[in-house]
Order: C-alpha cells, then structure tokens, then sequence
C-alpha cells in the first residue's frame, strides 16, 4: 500500500500503530500518513520524567505499594495481570503526587511498612493481609481461596506471613546496577570439582 499519496487509499488517511510503553500497550491515531521512521524514533527515545499515572475510575479500588521494592513491582505486575475484570488500579505509593483523594489519613512511614488498599468509595484503606485478601475478592482466579481467608485466626497469620514477606522483600528480587532477577539456586552436587595440581618429578 502507497501511502505517498493520501487520495490513493483513504485507509492511509487515519493510521494506527502501538506505541509500548513501560510494557503497556497504547493504542495512538495519527492523522495522515504513517511515517515509520518517526514511530520507531519515538519508541526508541527515551521519556523524561515519572510515567502519568492514569486516574482511577470511581469503581476501582487503589492499590499503593513500594515502587522502588522490585519483589513489590513483581507482584503488583502478577496482581494487575490477574484482574480480569479491571476492579483495582495501582499507584507508587512514594509519589506523593499519585496520592488519591480520600476521607482516611495516608502516612509515607505506613505505605513503606504495608502496602494499602483504599476502597472504590475512598472512605475506608486496607492495608497488609486485609489488602490482599480485599483485591482477592476481585480476582476469579482466586475466588475459591477467598472463604478461607475469614476463617477465625486465618487473617492473623495472614498478617504475621505478610509482615515477614514485607521486612526482607528488598532481599527477594537482588538488585544489580539497576537490573534486578530472581535468584537461582544452583545444585551444588553438580559444582565442578577444582582439579588437584599434578605432582611434579625432579630429575635424579
């Protein structure tokens, strides 16, 4: 298709292309002829500045977690995958500026300790294993598991497994010049032998 001229084809007088960004996938009209050259400079340059967070809807609960724990990214990433019907939204809690408006007091040293789940209605936060418990009634994946999680005593060692998750999770996922993995380990049977050092013979 020649889009050199745009009265030859009225298809290329709207094109569409993705645009992957931070992993997401947006979806840009761009009015005219599609100029490849200028798509592919603008995925390969980089962006300056915090990516926009983007509004929660009114039927959404928040989730604010540690953005600079990558063991929390992961989950969040797992989380958002999960949520099959769009209920929850996630926000970097130490951006102050992503805060959402809500009737409940927020404090950076609680969204550090926890992380919190303010409800659609912005009037109540969860936070911890009453969070993830909250967010699990929105998953269907994890629908089947949710009863358990009321039953007497269950949410307090919910809570004491997630605080000791918590204390180490920038331990979790080691971080090396900004590039963080998920360790592996190695069978230590199959580690190579150093090999002994061959005897030496001096002439008689």
């Amino acid at each position: 298709m020649d889009c050199g001229r745009r009265d030859r084809d009225p298809i290329c007088a709207t094109a569409v292309y993705i645009i992957v960004i931070d992993g997401g996938i947006i979806p840009s009209k761009v009015s005219g002829s599609m100029d490849t050259t200028a798509a592919s400079n603008e995925l390969l340059t980089p962006k300056a500045g915090p990516t926009p967070v983007t509004p929660p809807r009114y039927d959404q609960g928040i989730v604010l977690y540690d953005g600079t724990c990558a063991f929390c990214r992961a989950s969040v990433g797992l989380i958002s995958r999960l949520d099959w019907l769009d209920r929850l939204s996630f926000q970097d809690a130490t951006d102050r500026a992503s805060w959402p408006k809500t009737t409940v007091s927020l404090e950076m040293t609680q969204l550090m300790d926890q992380m919190h789940l303010i409800t659609p209605d912005r009037a109540r936060s969860f936070a911890g294993f009453r969070a993830f418990r909250w967010m699990a009634g929105r998953l269907p994946l994890l629908w089947p598991v949710v009863p358990f999680m009321y039953i007497p005593g269950v949410p307090q060692l919910g809570q004491r497994v997630y605080m000791l998750i918590a204390k180490y999770r920038y331990n979790l996922v080691p971080c090396i010049d900004g590039v963080c993995s998920i360790p592996i380990n190695k069978n230590k049977s199959k580690a190579k032998k150093p090999e002994k050092p061959a005897a030496t013979t001096t002439d008689a």
